[in-house]
């Protein structure tokens, strides 16, 4: 961001000390003829080009003349001649012509003089007053007085009364005149009023004076009345303008209007249109050296009514001047819209002992700051403390229809001395746009400057839209001893930043800095908006170069957020917040809440460190859904990253996450990393419905989360890595994508935990280089320090087509441990795998049911002298292996680790002392087969014989058992007996029961154990209680109801049942 062109408040001053040309005089008569309308008449005596004006009619302290035409030429000089006791002289111009002044207007005392003509008045460049009161010229109609009488040019046979007071008004008519003024040099003694007030007013070059009193510019071209006033001394005329009548334009081109003194004096400016141009100065405040503590000098204000421009350098100032004593006025600007354009600027500065002023702008439609045509130079708004200023920098408020401001146009209020910056407010009912650059960048500033000592200003901007494009920038810096100021925006409808500055190619941004020489906290940055969007590498940064903490940056979004891409020099897009390398602080924080958050093309969200002090924690509450997809063209990835630096020392940051779900694709991911010394954050996500990892980028880099502890060329990190952990409905992993909990150098990994109330699904391996999908935890070969657990909790965990979890040590440390706990385990060429070449780590099972199919691996396997293989440990109702599945717990150079299974039921796999490339297999083996490890497989088998009994070889022969009672033919054959069913009964009472199963003998298997085997031990409890013993009925019998009963002998051997009658049997 740009400070301040070259253009500045000393050049205003420069303008104010060169003023003043004196034209060579030509001696012409004056040409002033009084008319006979007054009861005592004026009188005219000319004498060596002095034409003395005396007479005329006084009432009370007031002296009336009244004149046909009223013309002074140049070198010539009008000398009214009045009393001492006159307070006001007013003269009148009833002619119908226009008043030409080329030379002097004098007066005697201390009188006020009011020239009045309708029909206008043109100042000469050699026009001079040497009066000792105020002067208004005005084409006015006429003055009214408290009493109601009026002093008119156009009833003029109406004799004013001798009563009458001050004059209160200036009553216009229809036809007002016009004032001009060519080269004019017009002053006014210290404290009184110089007024022109027409009809349109015209100021060309030349220069108005009034130190300490007041200037006047305005006028009226309707019918209405001008009110004036008096200040408590009753000599500082005022002017009100009246409300819904049409005023006048006003015009100052290259002329200088100031009422700089020691205190007090004011400009006032009331117009239709006001156009100033060609360095055009509107100045008040305190000239060098003089003034007195608690002193406050004039305000300017302006009333414009349609439109206000500043052109070609030109300015409205107050300022307080070197080694003054005081504190400025404010500029107040009211206007229909506004233009400050090619260098123009309104202006407050102190450079002397006292507060500069504010700089209040009020716009109902466009406010418009261009820089566009002159390089050199800022066109805006600037209020500072100069660098011998002791005393506060005052404050800008503007509101507006909507702003623009462009083409390296600049609000800027800076503390270059001892004293705080003051803060900027913007009320924009529709728009703020912030674009592009010119000398500098366009944008908005508050700022503590290399040698300033105080705080800097705020920025607050509500608006319906906010657009900071092509390089723009808002800034609350600090370069020096005190804190940045806050940025705060609403903007209800979006904000948005994109591009960057075509000549140096700076992002477009908004900035809170700490500079590398400055000591102070670093400003927060506070968004309330409806959309966000961020592309062409724009951002939001808060940094700290020097000694304090950069502030945090938050976001609130009714709607989505949008993120993308890079600049052409590189430049991300996304939020940042830093600790540079020279900075000693801690980053602030990253706050979003909104309903999505899309980061794509490579942009991301960055807490960082590369001095002393921590990065900043991530929190994101995204009530529908949070994307990252895509690599930039640096080959940076999109995501969130929360950064200990090469050098640092502090502690990486942590990344929090609400969502109803969450999509890391196309090599995009969530980062933290330790390079240097501290601690890498932790990363906790909370997913209502999917997390979904997918993917590689074009340079084969994985969409993850990652947790590392680094290494590198330059750098050692030392700290432990951060965990991570994921609660969600379903957790899907593919496509290469993984979770990775990683130690490259002196620190332990991290934890990963994954909570996944449905499933948890990894599939899949990347499509470029093979690599799988997976969830890893791993301690690489230089590492120095333990793999952490991998825990993972859902209903429904699959592992596919060569996905991976991997919890592994190359390095010097333990390989960390994986606890699995869910309903149903499906590994269909997934891997489960704890392998070190240090120490051990185990892995937990827990499920209803666990299957492996399709060379799937469950291992714990170990390489190295003296380094175990890891223990397995699994608890599931099921266990099934097929397709050459395999669980394993080896070590290739030591012994084997421990294998325990407790399971209903295990098909398909079986313990074998060398695992076979043809069948699935457990196995536990070790450097010899001294070493190897145990293997102890528990089962509630029961054995299905304990319950059986021999059957008699010797049938029952059926046909004894019927009674020859029941033979067809007799009565009782009406009845009958019906059997159903195969539940031991024959068809036919004549038949034997049909069975078709086939008797075999138990096959036992052989539980001789080999010789050095390893040890395996199958458990066999007794959990399930014997089946009583059923026997084949044999006969039955009918009991004292008639009931029939099937029964069996007591004995093995058949017996004969005693014969019962049919009439027993149906009773």
């Amino acid at each position: 961001m740009s400070s301040i062109q070259a253009y500045c408040w000393k050049s205003v001053f420069g303008i104010l000390v060169a003023w003043g040309v004196l034209a060579q005089a030509n001696f012409v008569l004056a040409d002033i003829i009084p008319d006979s309308t007054l009861p005592i008449q004026s009188k005219v005596d000319t004498q060596n080009n002095i034409t003395t004006i005396s007479g005329g009619t006084q009432a009370g302290n007031n002296l009336m003349h009244s004149f046909q035409q009223f013309t002074i030429p140049s070198g010539s000089t009008a000398f009214f001649n009045n009393s001492p006791n006159i307070e006001n002289i007013i003269s009148r111009v009833t002619g119908n012509s226009i008043s030409n002044i080329e030379g002097l207007i004098k007066a005697n005392g201390a009188a006020n003089l009011f020239l009045i003509n309708p029909s206008g008045f043109i100042f000469g460049s050699n026009a001079k007053l040497e009066i000792g009161g105020s002067f208004v010229a005005s084409t006015a109609n006429g003055l009214k007085f408290a009493n109601g009488t009026e002093f008119t040019t156009t009833s003029t046979n109406s004799a004013p009364l001798l009563t009458i007071g001050v004059p209160i008004g200036l009553q216009y008519g229809t036809n007002s005149g016009n004032i001009q003024l060519q080269e004019s040099n017009l002053q006014v003694n210290s404290g009184k009023t110089l007024a022109l007030v027409g009809g349109n007013v015209t100021v060309d070059k030349g220069q108005l004076t009034a130190e300490g009193g007041r200037i006047e510019l305005g006028g009226l071209t309707r019918a209405g009345i001008v009110t004036l006033n008096t200040d408590a001394t009753g000599n500082i005329f005022s002017l009100n303008y009246p409300t819904g009548v049409e005023r006048g334009d006003l015009s100052v081109a290259g002329a200088l209007a100031r009422v700089s003194s020691d205190g007090g004096g004011s400009i006032s400016v009331n117009a239709r249109n006001l156009n100033i141009s060609q360095g055009g100065v509107l100045a008040a405040g305190f000239k060098p050296e003089v003034g007195l503590v608690g002193a406050v000098a004039g305000d300017v204000n302006v009333d414009v009514t349609d439109n206000t421009t500043l052109s070609g350098r030109s300015v409205i100032a107050t300022v307080i001047n070197s080694k003054a004593t005081g504190n400025a006025g404010n500029i107040n600007l009211k206007t229909g819209t506004l233009n400050l354009l090619t260098g123009s600027q309104l202006f407050s500065t102190t450079s002397g002992f006292g507060n500069g002023g504010n700089i209040n702008v009020n716009v109902r439609s466009e406010a418009v700051f261009d820089s566009a045509g002159l390089a050199a130079s800022t066109s805006g708004i600037i209020n500072s403390v100069d660098e011998t200023g002791v005393g506060k920098g005052g404050n800008v408020t503007l509101d507006a229809g909507s702003v623009t401001i462009r083409n390296g146009a600049q609000l800027n209020l800076l503390t270059n001395g001892k004293g705080n910056a003051g803060s900027i407010t913007i009320n924009a009912r529709d728009t703020v746009n912030v674009d592009g650059s010119n000398a500098g960048a366009s944008g908005i500033l508050t700022s503590v400057s290399d040698k300033g000592i105080g705080q800097g200003g705020d920025i607050s901007i509500t608006t319906g839209l906010l657009s900071v494009t092509n390089g723009a920038q808002l800034n609350a810096l600090s370069k020096n001893q005190g804190s940045a100021g806050n940025v705060t925006i609403l903007a209800r409808n979006g904000l948005k930043l994109d591009g960057e500055n075509q000549k140096n190619g700076a992002a477009s941004a908004i900035f809170t800095t700490i500079d590398q020489t400055g000591v102070g906290s670093g400003g927060k940055i506070n968004i309330s908006t409806d959309s966000l969007t961020i592309t062409k590498g724009a951002g939001l940064y808060t940094l700290t170069n020097g000694k304090g903490n950069s502030g945090d940056i938050t976001v609130e979004a009714n709607g989505d957020i949008f993120m993308d891409g890079v600049n052409s020099q590189g430049g991300v897009s996304g939020l940042y917040t830093s600790v540079t390398s020279n900075g000693v602080g801690n980053a602030g924080q990253i706050k979003i809440s909104t309903r999505s958050l899309t980061i794509t093309g490579g942009a991301e969200l960055n807490t960082l460190t590369k001095g002393q002090g921590s990065a900043g924690d991530v929190f994101i509450n995204a009530s529908n859904t949070i994307s990252f997809d895509g690599i930039n063209k640096n080959g940076g990835a999109s995501g969130i990253y929360t950064t200990v630096d090469e050098n640092a020392v502090g502690n990486g940051g942590n990344i929090q996450i609400e969502t109803g779900s969450l999509f890391i694709t196309g090599g995009s991911g969530l980062f933290t990393l330790t390079k240097s010394q501290g601690n890498g954050g932790n990363v906790n996500i909370n997913a209502r419905n999917i997390v979904s990892l997918d993917g590689i980028n074009q340079n084969s880099g994985s969409s993850g989360i990652f947790s590392s502890v680094e290494r590198t060329e330059n750098s050692l990190g030392v700290g432990k890595g951060g965990d991570i952990k994921i609660t969600a409905n379903s957790v899907l992993l593919s496509r290469g994508a993984g979770l990775y909990a990683v130690t490259k150098g002196e620190g332990d990994a991290g934890n990963i935990n994954i909570n996944g109330r449905e499933q948890v699904s990894l599939d899949g391996v990347n499509s470029l280089t093979g690599g799988a999908t997976g969830i890893f935890s791993t301690v690489e070969a230089q590492g120095v320090g333990n793999g952490k657990e991998i825990q993972i909790n859902t209903r429904k965990f699959s592992v596919t087509n060569g996905a991976t979890v991997s919890s592994t040590s190359a390095g010097n440390g333990a390989a960390g441990n994986i606890i699995v706990d869910a309903d149903s385990i499906r590994l269909n060429r997934g891997i489960l795998s704890s392998d070190t070449v240090k120490e051990e780590g185990n892995i937990n099972l827990r499920s209803t049911d666990l299957v492996l199919r399709n060379r799937s691996q469950i291992s714990t396997n170990a390489t190295g002298n003296n380094v175990i293989g890891g223990n397995i440990d699994i608890n599931t109702e099921v266990l099934a292996g097929f397709e050459n599945s395999n669980i394993t717990a080896n070590s290739i150079d030591f012994r084997g680790g421990n294998v325990k299974i407790n399971t209903q039921g295990i098909y398909g796999i079986r313990f074998r002392d060398i695992a076979s490339p043809f069948v699935s297999s457990i196995t536990a083996t070790g450097a010899n087969s001294q070493l190897n490890g145990n293997v102890v497989i528990t089962t509630p088998d029961v054995d299905a014989t304990s319950s059986l009994i021999e059957l008699p070889t010797n049938l029952v022969d059926a046909s004894n058992q019927i009674s020859n009672a029941c033979t067809p033919g007799t009565r009782q054959f009406d009845n009958t007996f019906i059997a159903t069913g195969r539940s031991g009964l024959p068809i036919s009472p004549t038949e034997p029961l049909q069975d078709q199963s086939i008797s075999t003998a138990w096959v036992r298997f052989n539980q001789t154990k080999p010789e050095n085997s390893t040890t395996v031990k199958i458990n066999q409890p007794s959990l399930v209680a014997a089946a009583p013993t059923i026997i084949e009925a044999s006969s039955w019998i009918a009991d004292k109801s008639g009931n029939i009963e099937l029964v069996a002998p007591v004995s093995q051997t058949p017996q004969q049942l005693h014969s019962v009658s049919c009439h027993a049997l149906i009773r």
